[in-house]
């Protein structure tokens, strides 16, 4: 990568429009709409990270529930995918859950045609661990869950 990756927390005060365009060149079209990452940008469990170069690139957004997160979008814009967008966002998250002693757990779903962002997760250090029939609509299909146990810091 030749500019600088600079991947920062993404606060409750900050524009949901962002992450909201992100996620609409990430994947075509938003999994959600702005309302509800607006909401969800403000909630109480909700954690945010934003991967910027010059401007933003992408962003990884999660909930802690009890000693887990799940994470509920992992975006990177088609020009900067497969340049280590992703995987650097992956490591904050990782470096983050780490160092909380009550976090140990990863946990996500994703599409079973994703075979790309299946070999990010599993070179991650995700496993599969389950499968939900019909989890997304347009189009339809099964979700694979993941799992990822972090090691807690020395």
């Amino acid at each position: 990568m030749k500019n600088k990756l600079n991947i920062r927390r993404y606060f409750k005060h900050e524009d949901p429009e962002v992450l909201f365009d992100l996620a609409k060149n990430a994947y075509g079209k938003s999994p959600w709409r702005f309302d509800q990452f607006a909401g969800d940008l403000r909630g109480e469990r909700s954690l945010y990270f934003l991967a910027e170069i010059e401007d933003a690139v992408g962003f990884i957004s999660c909930h802690q529930i009890l000693d887990e997160v799940e994470i509920t979008n992992l975006g990177v814009h088609p020009n900067w995918s497969r340049q280590g967008v992703a995987k650097a966002l992956l490591a904050t998250l990782f470096e983050t859950v780490a160092s909380h002693k009550e976090l140990t757990k990863v946990f996500l779903e994703v599409r079973l045609s994703n075979e790309a962002a299946q070999k990010l997760y599993i070179a991650s250090g995700f496993e599969v661990i389950s499968r939900r029939k019909h989890y997304y609509e347009n189009p339809p299909e099964d979700a694979l869950i993941m799992c990822k146990i972090v090691p807690k810091l020395p």
